[in-house]
């Protein structure tokens, strides 16, 4: 439960005034000659909301206290690996499609899936796990070890048919794998629960 007094989206003038440094009889008086806008409780008590707020701030150049400052969202980035640019291009257009608002990032060898990984430190990795010329179980490991990508999640890819590479892809630091050809529906669900769990 919040706390009384902390920012909330409806501030009162006394809260206003306090985080502003002025008195609460010029936020009073910003209110009544409609500088800013507010509205009144039955019990006629003066209140506003945060935007508007934030609104009147911007429009009169005065610095906006980190208190009511709006935390933006966190955007997601994914890092597609595989050496088939069709593939990549079918998994960014899905991606864009079903989950907006995610970012997503290409690799088509291990230089660039490396160089990637340092940069851009991705939140999940769609790894194909027999890109030619890559060892993609070594990949796995080499994410689950580093501390710079600490919480980046690998879902892993293959086509390989034999029954023990799931237990290979998970003991190499994968968090979860899909057999090619997948299915898009349980890709982007997939995806969904590895980005939620990803999250704080």
């Amino acid at each position: 439960m919040a706390k009384k007094g902390v920012c909330l989206d409806i501030l009162t003038t006394h809260k206003i005034a306090k985080e502003l440094s002025c008195d609460i009889s010029t936020v009073i008086k910003w209110i009544d000659h409609d500088k800013l806008s507010a509205y009144r409780t039955p019990g006629g008590h003066r209140r506003v909301h945060l935007d508007n707020l934030i609104s009147f701030l911007n429009a009169h150049n005065i610095p906006i206290p980190k208190v009511f400052q709006k935390k933006k969202k966190k955007t997601n980035t994914i890092l597609i690996v595989d050496d088939e640019e069709v593939i990549r291009r079918t998994l960014k257009r899905v991606i864009a499609k079903m989950l907006p608002g995610v970012k997503t990032e290409e690799a088509c060898d291990g230089f660039e899936t490396g160089q990637k990984l340092s940069k851009v430190k991705p939140d999940l990795v769609i790894l194909d796990i027999g890109l030619p010329g890559m060892d993609g179980f070594k990949v796995c490991h080499d994410i689950l070890k580093d501390s710079t990508l600490q919480g980046t999640r690998v879902l892993a890819v293959t086509g390989y048919g034999s029954e023990t590479i799931g237990e290979r892809i998970k003991e190499a630091g994968a968090h979860d794998f899909l057999p090619k050809p997948f299915d898009l529906d349980v890709l982007v669900e997939k995806i969904k629960n590895l980005i939620s769990a990803q999250s704080p």
